[in-house]
């Protein structure tokens, strides 16, 4: 595949085939999520049986994403340079994304990570967190992984276990996740945690971490801007 990004300084890929380099020296989108998928779904599963300690903060995602990328991508777990927007989305400017995190991370100490939560409760905020992590976007590729295996472990340490296979187990549930996503971006929370309160249970209640985990496809091929263009909306924050 091939096409040019709308920002002629993203040296994260490749100008002539529109493909972030790699280690792998994959010059197709296709031929990139073919080998990326299965080693970031193995490394996935090393991290749900051995858990990066962590204070649930930037640093925190930073280390769980590159642990996930390591065997793909020279830049793993470093913060984006470049400003992004999917779709008419925009994502927190690069410049920001320390200071959101931090935002989100003093919210999780106000609320002693979640601890301690009956489940309405603890869907709710942990819903919160999952819509501020997305709007910042904090890496040029692998948010999507990177913060649901941080969520995971954010939910195990409170007493829960989040189901990814809810959001995964077919087509139909994907798009929904996706759908719901893109909803937070208009102040629209409820679909988002309808899904995740069909995919969070007391751990009691559950398998182990390390069991039916699975990871959606993906889009290795993702425009970015360092200007929005028309049309393109600002994050909404409530």
């Amino acid at each position: 595949m091939s096409g040019q990004y709308s920002n002629p300084e993203d040296t994260y890929c490749n100008p002539k085939t529109d493909v972030l380099w790699n280690k792998l020296g994959i010059v197709t989108a296709e031929g990139l999520r073919k080998l990326e998928y299965p080693l970031v779904l193995e490394r996935s599963k090393e991290l749900s049986n051995s858990p990066i300690n962590g204070a649930f903060d930037i640093k925190h995602l930073q280390a769980i994403h590159k642990y996930l990328f390591q065997d793909v991508y020279g830049w793993a777990g470093n913060l984006r340079m470049i400003d992004i927007y999917k779709d008419r989305d925009y994502f927190d400017p690069h410049e920001a994304l320390e200071s959101e995190m931090q935002k989100m991370h003093t919210k999780l100490e106000k609320n002693n990570f979640l601890k301690g939560l009956g489940k309405s409760e603890f869907v709710d905020k942990f819903t919160e967190v999952f819509k501020e992590i997305n709007m910042v976007h904090p890496f040029r590729e692998g948010n999507g992984r990177s913060t649901r295996q941080f969520m995971e472990q954010l939910a195990e340490q409170a007493g829960y276990k989040f189901d990814q296979t809810v959001i995964n187990k077919d087509k139909r549930s994907k798009y929904e996740w996706i759908k719901a996503s893109k909803e937070t971006f208009n102040g629209n929370m409820e679909p988002l945690r309808s899904i995740l309160n069909d995919a969070i249970r007391p751990i009691q209640q559950g398998k182990s971490l390390a069991e039916g985990k699975q990871a959606p496809r993906h889009d290795t091929r993702r425009r970015c801007t360092s200007r929005p263009p028309s049309g393109v909306r600002r994050t909404l924050r409530r």
